[in-house]
């Protein structure tokens, strides 16, 4: 009676043992990689310089902003490594304010992050890929109002509402696939910012 007892205490209990989430690791180290370099640098890369310019006047205070923001974000990411590690279970920040603060404060962290966090973070990268490539003289007309009356919509904000729903049905399809998209366009995107420059600087009038 007393070898069942100890041996029961020994066994751990279904209900207090988490489960570990069987999710496939679909992504490599240069997918995760490009995802992240993908989230800290985005669309508004070839917007943001210019206008912190204009409000600063001061190409030194830019870099200054630039430099605080990648070391917050270095800090940001080697904590969320951290915490990846000790909870190696599905939901991200979710599960890290779960075990830090309840149930509750997740739960609102959560549900702010799809009804408004998310959704306005894809709207401003959208937006800013539209304004974008107003630049370029092929694309002038998403300045153009498409549809008049009660909802006004300009070709710009159609075209934002097809990028991101060509993104969720992209990551529909697999995971791989929007990984590999992105690592694509992660790689494109230093010789985008060249064409940019170069682009940009023929337009500006000679002093």
């Amino acid at each position: 009676m007393l070898t069942s007892q100890h041996s029961m205490s020994q066994t751990p209990s279904s209900q207090t043992q988490p489960v570990m989430a069987n999710l496939p690791r679909v992504l490599g180290a240069s997918q995760a990689t490009a995802i992240v370099v993908g989230t800290v640098i985005g669309s508004g890369i070839f917007l943001v310089p210019s206008e912190m310019m204009r409000d600063t006047g001061s190409s030194a205070l830019v870099y200054l902003a630039w430099i605080a923001g990648g070391l917050l974000s270095l800090i940001g990411a080697m904590t969320y490594a951290e915490l990846g590690a000790m909870l190696p279970y599905a939901g991200g920040g979710y599960v890290f304010l779960r075990g830090a603060y309840g149930d509750t404060p997740a739960f609102l962290y959560m549900w702010t992050w799809f009804a408004v966090a998310k959704p306005a973070s894809a709207a401003a990268i959208t937006i800013g890929l539209a304004r974008t490539l107003q630049f370029f003289p092929v694309f002038h007309g998403l300045g153009n109002q498409a549809i008049g009356g009660p909802i006004h919509l300009l070709w710009s904000q159609i075209f934002a509402i097809a990028v991101v729903w060509f993104m969720t049905g992209l990551n529909y399809l697999g995971i791989k696939k929007a990984g590999d998209f992105q690592l694509v366009f992660t790689i494109l995107k230093p010789f985008s910012s060249s064409l940019w420059s170069l682009f940009v600087s023929r337009r500006l009038p000679d002093p």
